[in-house]
C-alpha cells in the first residue's frame, strides 16, 4: 500500500450521479410535479428542449469532472500515514497519521453493488462532524480490505519487508472474532413492528396524500362519500393511515437493518447491516463514551430495548452507525454488554427522586403545554382548542407521574447510571472516567424546595452527548459533582 492507489474506474460514474443527483433532480422536480397537476400539455416544446439540452450539458460536465477527479485522486500508506492527493484545479495532500484513525466504515448501495465497489468512510479521533475525515467514493472490495488491514498494521508498528509477512504478521493484528451476534428474521419484524418509525413513515404517507390528490377522481366518489356518515369514513381513514404507518414502520427497520450482524474483533465491534445498502461500521471499544438503553411504550411491556452507543468516533449525523443493537431483551442486556463492552456491563439499584419532587412532575407538562393554550385562545377561534387542551389536563398529568416513578440514578464503583422519561424510559450508561464536564442547574422555586437538575456531558463527536435528571436533591447533585471531579 505504499504505492499511490487510485480509485477503481467505477467512481467515475458515482461522481458523475453525484453531480446529476445535487443539480439535476431539484430542476426537474418543478417540471414533474407540473405535469403531474396538470398534464403532459403543460409543458411547451420548447420548454422540454431547453431541458433536455441542459442535462445534457450537465451530463458532459459531470463526466469530465468525474474523469479529471479520479485521474487526480490517490491514496497510499506510508511512513505511518494515511496519504490522500487530489484536487483538478488546486491539488491538495493530506497526511493523516495512523494513531488517529479511529474507524474505518464501508457502505455499498445498489448501484455499488451491480459495479462491484463499496464506498470507504475513515474518521479520526477529532472528527465526529457531518463529513468524514476521508471519503473514498469507490473502491474494489479486495483494495477495501486490503487497505484496512494496511491501517491496522501501520497502527501496530508492523511493516514487514515481504508480502507475506506483512499477511502473517497483519493475521496477529486483526484476530479473528471473538464475539458475533446476529439479528433473526423474526426479530427483525418484532423490532419493525414495535419500533418508533412511526413519526417518518406517517410524513411519508401524508406526502404521498398531497402528491397524489390531484390524481384522485372526486367527482366519480362523491356519490360513494354522501352516502357514509362523517364519522365512518374518519375513522376507515385513520385506521387505513395507522396500517399503513405500521406497515412502513417495518419495511424502514427491513431496509434499515436486514442482516444485522455484531462482531467483536480484538478491540474493534463491526456492525454490519442493511438490504439495498449494505453498511459496516467500525467502533473501537476503547472510544465508546456511554451507552443508552431505550425501551419504547410499546417495547416496554414486552421486555424489549434498543441500545445506543455514544461514541467519539460519530456524530450526529451519523444516524444509524449509533444503532449498537436494535432488539434485544431487557432480560440479556448485562450478557450482551458483557460479551461486547465489558466496561459498560454494569446493573444498580436506582434511587428514587425525592417525594417533594412528585407534584413538579405531575404538574410540569400541564404547566408547559395546557395552560398557555387554555389563556391564549381567548377568542372564539381558538376556544375549541382551549377545551381539548382541558380534556387532556389528566393525561398528562398521569405522564408526569409515570416520568417521576421512573427517575432515577445510582452510582456503580466506577460508572453513574440515569434513568428517565419523556413517553419512551431511556437508561444511561456513563462511566465516570468518561464525563467531559457536569452541571446543576436551579430556578428560584427549585431553590427553595432543595431541589437542581443535573446534566452529564460526555464527547461524542463535534458537539458531545448530555444526560441529564430533572428535580433531584441538590445536595445529592452536589455530591455527584464532586464525585465527576478528577480531584475528589
Amino acid at each position: 500500500m505504499s504505492e499511490p492507489h487510485r480509485l477503481h474506474p467505477a467512481a467515475i460514474v458515482l461522481m458523475g450521479l453525484q453531480i446529476v443527483r445535487q443539480f439535476a433532480i431539484p430542476a426537474l422536480i418543478p417540471i414533474v410535479l407540473r405535469i403531474i397537476n396538470d398534464g403532459l400539455g403543460a409543458v411547451s416544446l420548447q420548454t422540454a428542449v431547453i431541458t433536455g439540452a441542459i442535462l445534457l450539458a450537465l451530463l458532459g460536465l459531470s463526466t469530465a469532472y468525474g474523469v479529471l477527479s479520479w485521474h487526480r485522486f490517490t491514496y497510499r500508506v506510508e511512513a505511518g500515514e494515511l496519504r490522500i492527493e487530489q484536487g483538478i484545479v488546486n491539488h491538495q495532500r493530506r497526511y493523516i497519521p495512523l494513531e488517529r484513525i479511529q474507524t474505518f466504515d464501508t457502505s455499498q448501495g445498489l448501484i455499488q453493488r451491480a459495479l462491484g465497489v463499496v464506498s470507504v468512510r475513515v474518521e479520526t479521533a477529532g472528527g465526529g462532524g457531518a463529513s468524514p475525515e476521508v471519503s473514498l467514493l469507490g473502491i474494489a472490495q479486495a483494495d477495501s480490505e486490503q487497505l484496512r488491514q494496511a491501517l491496522a498494521a501501520g497502527r501496530a508498528g508492523i511493516a514487514p519487508e515481504t508480502p507475506e509477512a506483512f499477511s502473517a504478521d497483519v493475521t496477529d493484528v486483526l484476530p479473528p472474532p471473538a464475539n458475533v451476534w446476529k439479528l433473526s428474521a423474526n426479530d427483525l419484524l418484532l423490532a419493525g413492528s414495535t419500533g418508533g418509525r412511526a413519526g417518518v413513515a406517517l410524513s411519508i404517507i401524508v406526502a404521498a396524500i398531497s402528491l397524489a390528490d390531484n390524481l384522485i377522481p372526486y367527482d366519480r366518489v362523491e356519490g360513494l362519500v354522501e352516502r357514509l356518515t362523517g364519522v365512518v369514513v374518519i375513522i376507515g381513514v385513520a385506521v387505513v393511515v395507522a396500517f399503513a404507518t405500521w406497515l412502513l414502520g417495518i419495511a424502514g427497520t427491513i431496509l434499515a437493518h436486514a442482516g444485522f450482524t455484531i462482531t467483536q474483533q480484538g478491540d474493534h465491534l463491526l456492525i454490519e447491516r442493511g438490504l439495498l445498502e449494505r453498511r459496516r461500521a467500525t467502533i473501537p471499544i476503547e472510544r465508546i463514551q456511554a451507552i443508552r438503553v431505550l425501551e419504547g411504550v410499546i417495547r416496554q411491556p414486552f421486555g424489549l430495548v434498543e441500545l445506543r452507543v455514544e461514541s467519539a468516533g460519530y456524530g450526529a449525523k451519523a444516524g444509524e452507525s449509533t444503532v449498537l443493537c436494535p432488539l434485544l431483551r431487557r432480560k440479556d442486556v448485562q450478557a450482551f454488554l458483557e460479551r461486547m463492552a465489558p466496561a459498560m456491563a454494569v446493573e444498580g439499584v436506582f434511587e428514587p427522586l425525592p417525594r417533594k419532587a412528585r407534584r413538579r412532575y405531575i404538574f410540569q407538562v400541564p404547566v408547559q403545554i395546557q395552560f398557555p393554550l387554555v389563556i391564549v385562545p381567548v377568542s372564539y377561534f381558538f376556544y375549541p382548542l382551549g377545551l381539548l387542551s382541558l380534556l387532556l389536563i389528566p393525561a398528562h398529568m398521569l405522564l408526569g407521574y409515570w416520568q417521576y416513578r421512573d427517575a432515577g440514578w445510582s452510582v456503580v464503583g466506577e460508572t453513574l447510571l440515569l434513568r428517565w422519561r419523556m413517553l419512551g424510559r431511556t437508561t444511561a450508561i456513563v462511566p465516570r472516567r468518561r464525563v467531559q464536564n457536569g452541571a446543576t442547574q436551579q430556578n428560584p422555586f427549585q431553590r427553595r424546595a432543595g431541589l437542581s437538575n443535573l446534566s452529564v456531558r460526555v464527547p461524542s463527536g463535534a458537539g458531545g452527548a448530555s444526560f441529564g435528571l430533572m428535580h433531584m436533591d441538590h445536595e445529592t447533585a452536589l455530591r455527584l459533582l464532586a464525585w465527576f471531579s478528577p480531584r475528589r
